[in-house]
C-alpha cells in the first residue's frame, strides 16, 4: 500500500474501471462506458478526498478504451451490460481505506464484465480477448504485435503449489515464495514482505510484520496511511487530511504530496495552491494541458507530431515508442 495517493490518474486502464466506486441504475450501454468510467473514478476520488473537486479530476482521468471496444466489434470479448453496471454498484459503497476487503477485492460481477472468447493458443492482442485472461505478446518492433492466448490456469486453494506456471491463489490468500504454497493472509503480527500478504485492514511495516493500517489520527509510523485522502504529517507523524486550496504543507520534497490533487505545495507561502501553467516553474506537476518539462518550467502539451519523450508531454497522452512522436493511441487488432 503506497503512503502517497497518485497526483494523476492519466490514462487509466480497464482494470482501474472495475476496481473504483461508481453510482447509478441501468445497464451500462458500451458506448457510454468511458464517460462513466471518468465518472466512476473522480466520485470516489472526491468523496475519499484526495481530488479537490470532480472537474480538476475529469482533467487528470482519461478513458482509453478502443482497443477493448475494437475487440468487443470483433467478437474477441463479450460485454455483458448488466454485469458492468453490477460491478459499478458493488464499488459504490467501497472503503476509503485501500486496506478494506471491498477495496482490494474484486466482486464477482467485474469478472464477468468482460469475457473473452478467443481460446487457449488462439491470436489474440489484449488479455480480456482470452479465455484465460492472459495474452503473450512478443515484441515485434511495432505499435501493435499480435500474440497467443495463454493456457487457462484455474485458481490455487490454500495449502496448494503456486509458482509462475500455476494460476493464482484463491481470495484471502497468497503464494509464499519460501514453500510455493497458497497461505492464508497473514494477521496481525505475521512476517510479511508487502501489504498484499496481510490480512484487510492491515499493511506491511518497516519491520517486516503485518501492522493495523492507520486511518485519520492514529500514528504512522511508517509514514502510511491507509484512507486515499489522508497522509502522514511530518510534524505529528499522525495521519490527517491532505490539504485544500490555502492551507498549510511542508518545505520541499515533502510537501510534494501534502495537498490535493491537483494542488500542489507553493514553496514560497507553504501553502496548498493551484498547479502553475506555461511557462511557470514547476516541480513534477503543472497545470491541465501542461508538462513539467526537463528544466523545470511547465510547457504546453504538443500536438500529434511533435518530437516527445513520454506520455505526459503529448495532448493524447501518447509518445510513440518507435517514432518518439506525440500521436493517437494505436488501436490493435
Amino acid at each position: 500500500m503506497s503512503a502517497r495517493p497518485s497526483r494523476a490518474l492519466g490514462a487509466l486502464t480497464v482494470s482501474l474501471f472495475l476496481a473504483l466506486a461508481a453510482c447509478g441504475g441501468g445497464g451500462v450501454k458500451l458506448d457510454d462506458l468511458g464517460d462513466e468510467f471518468v465518472e466512476a473514478a473522480c466520485e470516489r476520488q472526491v468523496r475519499c478526498g484526495a481530488y479537490a473537486s470532480m472537474e480538476a479530476c475529469r482533467n487528470d482521468v482519461r478513458a482509453f478504451l478502443d482497443n477493448i471496444l475494437a475487440s468487443v466489434e470483433a467478437g474477441r470479448i463479450n460485454y455483458d451490460e448488466g454485469k458492468a453496471r453490477d460491478c459499478l454498484d458493488a464499488f459504490a459503497g467501497a472503503s476509503c481505506d485501500r486496506s478494506a476487503e471491498n477495496a482490494r477485492e474484486e466482486p464477482a460481477a467485474c469478472g464477468d464484465t468482460f469475457t473473452g472468447t478467443v481460446p487457449d493458443g488462439g491470436t489474440c492482442y489484449i488479455g480480456l480477448d482470452c479465455v484465460s485472461g492472459s495474452c503473450d505478446v512478443a515484441d515485434c518492433g511495432q505499435a501493435c504485435c499480435s500474440g497467443t492466448c495463454a493456457a487457462t490456469l484455474a485458481e490455487v486453494a490454500i495449502g496448494g503449489t503456486c509458482n509462475n506456471t500455476t494460476g493464482p491463489c484463491v481470495r484471502g490468500s497468497f503464494c509464499d515464495a519460501q514453500t510455493t504454497t497458497c497461505v492464508a493472509l497473514r494477521a496481525i503480527g505475521g512476517a510479511c514482505t508487502s501489504s498484499s500478504q496481510c490480512t484487510y485492514g492491515a499493511y506491511c511495516g518497516e519491520a517486516g510484520t503485518c501492522a493495523d493500517a492507520p486511518n485519520r489520527g492514529d500514528a504512522c509510523p511508517d509514514g502510511v496511511c491507509a484512507d486515499l485522502g489522508d497522509r502522514c504529517s511530518s510534524t505529528t507523524t499522525t495521519c490527517v487530511a491532505l490539504g485544500r486550496l490555502g492551507e498549510a504543507c511542508s518545505e520541499g520534497f515533502a510537501g510534494l504530496f501534502d495537498c490535493q490533487a491537483p494542488l500542489v505545495c507553493d514553496q514560497t507561502s507553504l501553502q496548498c495552491a493551484n498547479p502553475p501553467t506555461a511557462g511557470q516553474a514547476c516541480l513534477f506537476f503543472c497545470a491541465a494541458g501542461n508538462f513539467c518539462n526537463d528544466q523545470d518550467v511547465c510547457e504546453a502539451q504538443k500536438a500529434n507530431g511533435a518530437a516527445c519523450d513520454s506520455d505526459s508531454e503529448c495532448t493524447s497522452r501518447y509518445c510513440d515508442d518507435t517514432t518518439s512522436v506525440c500521436a493517437e493511441q494505436p488501436v490493435c487488432g
